[in-house]
């Protein structure tokens, strides 16, 4: 029989535990790919001698930090993404909304459960794959209880007579070839500065959609092809910051490649990054309630 391919998932989040909105983006793929993704990468990021490449850097069009990243989102959707060698897959969440918005929320908890419900769809993708795990090492999420959750020990919330819902055989499948997880610094690790990236644009796009939507009806960028269906509301396109106006214009470049290779990442319909479709290779996910038995974690309780 012929042995499973290796492959590996690369992690990093934008916003916990401070923001309204908080993602979680991945990286994804076969580990010979993945490398090969890397070394470009790294070569890009030595070339503008940096440490690392951040969302959170980007703020003026003229800097190393904007045109690194750049060159991340360009060589990984056009030379692997777009081949389906490569998968993106961000999970972003509303702290507000009626899953979250609970006294006394666990928020470690609710980041591991995150996490875990982001890899559950990453492995059932390639199931027949063994699979490591790599987590930015700042992250916040409980890795003693991520590593339970992935070995299938995980103690089921208590969401009454429907916890196939919420964690479905289906779901958990996948996870048994999960074989090791591991932090790593993101400085040291480029495929983590990815994930950081995508994370990043979806947050943001989570807080200023209308905003980024009204921008790039109006001014648009010079280096992509231009948006003619963006409704445009004069009133809501007030005043930018020049880092947001950056923002605006790296999320516009990345849904110029999007439509270009039919990736199927929407912005204006919803007005912040989606994709209709989670098996599309870029997968922007927003996390909505299952019901009124799908809550958060609180401290002390389930």
């Amino acid at each position: 029989m012929r042995d499973k391919r290796k492959f590996q998932i690369y992690c990093d989040a934008s916003g916990v535990f401070a923001r309204r909105f908080q993602s979680i983006g991945t990286i994804s793929g076969d580990i010979q790919v993945l490398a090969k993704l890397r070394n470009i990468l790294g070569e890009i990021v030595d070339e503008k001698g940096m440490k690392e490449v951040k969302f959170s850097g980007i703020n003026r069009y003229d800097s190393r930090e904007y045109k690194a990243a750049q060159g991340f989102l360009s060589n990984a959707i056009t030379s692997f993404i777009r081949f389906y060698k490569v998968r993106a897959d961000v999970l972003t969440w509303d702290t507000t909304d009626s899953r979250h918005a609970t006294s006394g929320r666990d928020d470690i908890e609710n980041l591991g459960r995150l996490y875990y419900h982001l890899l559950c769809h990453i492995t059932r993708q390639s199931p027949e794959a063994y699979w490591d795990v790599i987590i930015d090492k700042d992250e916040k999420v409980d890795f003693g209880t991520l590593k339970d959750c992935l070995n299938n020990i995980f103690i089921r919330p208590n969401v009454g007579q429907f916890p196939e819902v919420v964690f479905s055989a289906g779901q958990m499948e996948g996870l048994g070839n999960i074989k090791r997880v591991e932090e790593v610094e993101s400085h040291e690790e480029p495929l983590v500065q990815l994930a950081d990236l995508f994370a990043g644009m979806a947050r943001f796009s989570n807080e200023k959609g209308s905003e980024c939507c009204g921008w790039l009806a109006s001014y648009g960028n010079p280096e992509q092809y231009p948006l003619p269906d963006f409704y445009v509301d004069e009133d809501r396109l007030g005043e930018h910051t020049k880092s947001e106006e950056c923002r605006y214009r790296l999320i516009g470049e990345l849904c110029r490649m999007c439509r270009r290779y039919r990736l199927g990442v929407s912005l204006r319909q919803r007005e912040r990054l989606w994709t209709p479709n989670p098996a599309n290779p870029i997968n922007f996910w927003f996390y909505e309630p299952q019901g009124d038995y799908d809550k958060a974690p609180t401290k002390g309780g389930s």
